[in-house]
């Protein structure tokens, strides 16, 4: 048999009903479900999770439709309306501190450290090429070139009065009035500025060099070199390498930039005669 529904359950049906409300629109105002509204109409408990719950709905649905708790005596959940809510449940424990800090986390400094170096490096080159302390707008020549011999100056030529011919010597004993030899080796590129360049290196990089003559001055994985270092060939060059980030070729004062290519290598060639 179908229990018909209290008083007070028909005067909540009756009061939607009146408002012109639909099940769907009093749910979505009262902040119920569907289910509920429908509950609490035909006196249902069983789409609430307790009692205690139903209680309070019920409460809320009436004071939303503006139907008085006290008709027909009142709420048929007023027995349960005493029963106490669900305790809360304890705190869950605090969380252990963070770890510290490990090796890991320097990770990214060392991964960008190289370029910070280049760019510092870069930047010092050339604050000091603008004070003006290199001849033929070169970059600073790098510290191990300081190691090369410098070229002795020669005398300045002064007038000599011939000696008498008894006073001459032999030609082996005579002391020679021309400066010391030199290492031509070293000395000849200083000559002509067109022969070198200059290739630093922040991260190994591979690096092939050709000069004019098909020679190969360098080829292969390059070390890190912050300082620089002078490379002589006969010009045009022809570079390929596989990080233009990681190296920076300087050329009569000019920074060659190798350009993209297929295959991930940068190319460029310089010093045209």
């Amino acid at each position: 048999m179908t229990r018909s529904p209290s008083e007070f359950a028909a005067a909540l049906r009756a009061a939607r009903k009146a408002r012109g409300l639909s099940e769907m629109e009093a749910a979505r105002n009262s902040f119920l479900s569907d289910n509920q509204i429908r509950g609490l109409e035909t006196d249902d408990r069983s789409s609430f999770y307790t009692p205690y719950y139903a209680e309070k709905a019920a409460t809320a649905y009436a004071d939303y439709l503006g139907v008085p708790l006290s008709l027909a005596g009142a709420p048929p959940y007023t027995a349960q309306a005493a029963t106490p809510a669900p305790t809360e449940q304890p705190a869950p424990p605090s969380l252990p501190p963070p770890p510290a800090a490990t090796a890991a986390d320097l990770e990214p400094l060392r991964k960008y450290l190289p370029a910070a170096l280049l760019v510092l490096a870069v930047g010092l080159l050339g604050a000091l090429y603008w004070l003006g302390g290199w001849d033929s707008q070169e970059p600073p020549p790098p510290t191990r070139a300081a190691a090369l011999p410098a070229k002795p100056a020669l005398p300045p030529a002064a007038p000599v009065a011939p000696a008498p011919a008894a006073a001459t010597p032999a030609a082996a004993d005579a002391p020679s009035a021309e400066p010391p030899p030199v290492d031509a080796a070293v000395d000849a590129p200083e000559e002509d500025k067109s022969l070198r360049f200059f290739l630093v290196v922040t991260a190994p990089a591979r690096v092939e060099v050709t000069d004019s003559t098909g020679q190969k001055l360098l080829s292969g994985i390059q070390g890190v070199d912050l300082v620089g270092r002078r490379v002589y060939g006969t010009p045009p060059f022809q570079l390929e390498t596989d990080n233009a980030e990681s190296i920076a070729v300087y050329y009569l004062g000019n920074r060659i930039r190798p350009e993209e290519q297929r295959g991930g290598h940068q190319t460029a060639a310089f010093g045209a005669r």
